[in-house]
């Protein structure tokens, strides 16, 4: 026994394991014989069936008809005729005569391959016959070495990598990556969470949110969820809500009390708002009253009304009639209102005066998409008139006190209307959110190229933007154009940066 030689000190011989003199191995034929179980002998090679040709692969020399012969380096030509052949030499290779590889399709020499065996060979191969009442021996010596515990060992690892790598392959492919979306309740600041979900109500649940009977959500619950989805959640609240004289709460998700009639009492030209707050929250009161025409006859005037009233106080109200402390109406004061009913209103006891003013409609302006941007109308309008009528109290034939009973627009006015046209080629707006991102307002002051399409201060005098405002960001969208418009016709879409650069529009 020697000492390992891979400590430095002297080991203790009683530690470690002895190692074996070379020639005291045994030879690989012995390993592979004693590979065997107990009592059972290989195949010797002497018992090879003799019609089975040697395999053109071994080291024994092979069928000289189906090689290509290995010339002697001395029957080489030099490198230098190779690389570089003398003129009229022949190429090298011409006295080769080429003879068929094996490795073609054609049949091969039968003497230089293994025999294809017959498919029943494959499914139960033939053992040689045991001597002496032994077990079969194998076909093969390594064949048993499939049963052996590292044999099996290493077969269950390479089953369990693969089954462990295709379900990491098929997780990646399945799983579901984590979505931005964006979530607000009642309309408080958006909040941005990442999610899993598939749709709004995964979402929701994943959230812990809960949902009311009458709470809404948009987009609805059932909706997929994409990449920056917005969802909006709304609570329901409790409003009263006064229907013709008849009062329930009602729970509602809408703040605006056209919306919430539109939504939830049902779309009817009928149905009218009477008196609402703006918004709508917990415990607001809704009138809501359906519309109904007639004639109204009124001191000395005879008017067709359409008014959303429930009664004939309520007519008179919307009309601003005042009756005074013996003036009564017919049918009476609280009776409710049926279409094509006649009210009349009697005055007693008291001289009235009617006086005709005219009266004037505020001027409008309204963007026209119909109309290019270097187009305007105007619609001059009209004014119109209004009845008044007064109650007089006179001493000695003088009036001293006047109380105006009611007020009836007699001609209707027409505001002044002035339309700017908006329409124009889609390239400016195209152009500016390249320019500006689209904000035709942008002030730009230390560049010096202020508004949506970008235009130099300069420029823009230059083009007499002047007659619309002292910068280009002070201007409309429509008159940015213009000025824009003669800018491309002197200098075409060139004289854009971005238009040239970014765009690649032509001059």
């Amino acid at each position: 026994m020697r000492p390992s030689p891979a400590r430095v000190d002297a080991p203790d011989p009683d530690a470690w394991l002895p190692l074996p003199e070379p020639g005291d191995l045994p030879t690989i034929e012995d390993l592979i014989v004693g590979a065997a179980p107990p009592g059972v002998d290989d195949v010797a090679i002497e018992e090879r069936p003799s019609d089975v040709p040697q395999s053109p692969a071994r080291a024994d020399a092979p069928h000289p008809s189906v090689w290509l012969p290995v010339p002697s380096p001395d029957d080489l030509p030099p490198m230098t005729n190779i690389v570089f052949p003398p003129p009229g030499s022949e190429p090298p290779g011409d006295d080769i005569t080429p003879q068929l590889s094996p490795a073609r399709a054609d049949a091969p020499h039968p003497s230089v391959w293994l025999p294809v065996p017959s498919p029943d060979e494959l499914t139960e191969p033939k053992l040689a016959p045991a001597a002496d009442g032994q077990a079969q021996r194998r076909a093969h010596p390594f064949v048993h070495l499939l049963g052996s515990r590292v044999a099996r060992a290493a077969f269950v690892m390479l089953i369990a990598a693969t089954l462990v790598g295709s379900t990491i392959a098929i997780w990646d492919l399945v799983r579901v990556k984590p979505l931005p979306v964006m979530i607000r309740i009642d309309h408080a600041v958006p909040v941005a969470r990442l999610t899993t979900a598939a749709t709004v109500a995964e979402f929701l649940v994943q959230r812990h949110i809960r949902l009311g009977p009458d709470d809404r959500v948009v987009p609805g619950l059932m909706a997929a969820l994409h990449k920056d989805t917005h969802i909006e959640l709304f609570r329901a609240f409790p409003v009263v809500v006064d229907l013709d004289g008849k009062v329930t709460t009602r729970p509602t998700t809408y703040a605006v009390p056209a919306r919430f009639v539109r939504e939830q009492i049902g779309p009817s030209s009928r149905v009218t708002i009477r008196e609402a707050p703006a918004r709508l929250a917990a415990g607001s009161h809704i009138v809501l009253r359906t519309r109904h025409s007639g004639t109204l006859v009124v001191d000395g005037q005879q008017i067709p009304y359409n008014r959303a009233a429930l009664t004939v106080r309520e007519l008179l109200v919307s009309y601003s009639v005042t009756l005074g402390p013996e003036d009564k109406t017919d049918p009476g004061i609280d009776a409710s209102l049926t279409d094509g009913m006649r009210v009349q209103v009697v005055r007693v006891g008291h001289a009235t005066r009617t006086v005709t003013v005219p009266y004037s409609l505020a001027d409008e302006t309204v963007k026209d998409p119909k109309l290019d941007v270097e187009e305007t109308r105007v619609d001059p309008g009209a004014a119109g008139t209004i009845n008044v009528t007064y109650e007089v109290v006179q001493n000695n034939g003088v009036e001293v006190q006047s109380t105006v009973l009611s007020r009836f627009i007699s001609v209707p006015a027409r505001p002044k209307v002035t339309r700017i046209g908006t329409h124009a080629e889609p390239q400016w707006d195209v152009l500016a959110h390249c320019e500006s991102g689209g904000h035709w307002d942008r002030p730009d002051v230390p560049n010096g190229f202020p508004g949506g399409l970008g235009i130099y201060v300069g420029t823009w005098h230059q083009f007499n933007g002047d007659e619309f405002a002292p910068l280009p960001n002070l201007a409309t969208r429509e008159q940015q154009i213009i000025v824009g418009r003669r800018i491309k016709a002197a200098y075409g879409w060139g004289a854009w940066g971005c238009a040239r650069n970014v765009l690649h529009w032509a001059h």
